[in-house]
């Protein structure tokens, strides 16, 4: 069993930035519904499992996994129904997150996104937290990019202010519309 986490950096001006390069989580236990008490088998959380990031890999794996078992590409059948989850729930929490434009100074965060993915590939969102941990081979690109898209513009002069730009690993989140909402995009079986 696994599940995806994304990193999700939103800036002063609420404008949300999806990393390309998620982690694979995994569990140590074989998943089975003989036993659902085995957390082992059923949390991904590294502190359940004990251990920091030596059970995850990278999307790259499963991209080659679903191709060649499924058929399909892992951008469409995984991506863009995360892109809509991630523009889905910034919507709903952009009325708590206004409050920000309301304080005396710039803020900004970055929120890990986690989801499942089903047999028939269907992608069910889990969970948004405030991660206290990132992979240690990401660190400095996220550093760089959390400086250049969501500090940096906060401190320009107003006439040198412009949109933040995409960084390295960070890209403005886009999502889909009408059909690719719903995530029945043909693709599952059912």
């Amino acid at each position: 069993k696994f599940d995806l986490r994304y990193f999700v950096l939103v800036d002063s001006k609420l404008n949300f930035y999806i990393c390309s390069q998620g982690a694979v989580k995994t569990c140590s236990a074989p998943f089975s519904m003989d036993d659902l008490c085995e957390k082992m088998a059923h949390l991904s959380n590294a502190t359940v499992q004990g251990r920091k990031g030596n059970d995850e890999f990278p999307i790259e794996q499963l991209q080659k996994w679903i191709a060649s078992e499924h058929g399909v590409s892992y951008e469409s059948a995984i991506m863009e129904p995360v892109q809509d989850i991630i523009a889905q729930v910034a919507e709903a929490a952009k009325p708590k997150l206004e409050n920000v434009e309301h304080a005396d100074f710039t803020s900004f965060q970055v929120f890990a996104f986690d989801f499942a993915v089903d047999s028939d590939l269907k992608v069910w969102f889990l969970e948004v937290s405030a991660p206290t941990e990132f992979p240690e081979d990401l660190v400095k690109e996220m550093a760089t990019d959390v400086v250049n898209i969501a500090i940096k513009p906060a401190f320009a002069d107003e006439d040198a202010r412009e949109s933040a730009k995409d960084g390295a690993i960070f890209q403005a989140l886009q999502s889909g519309s009408g059909a690719r909402g719903n995530n029945n995009r043909g693709n599952n079986k059912k």
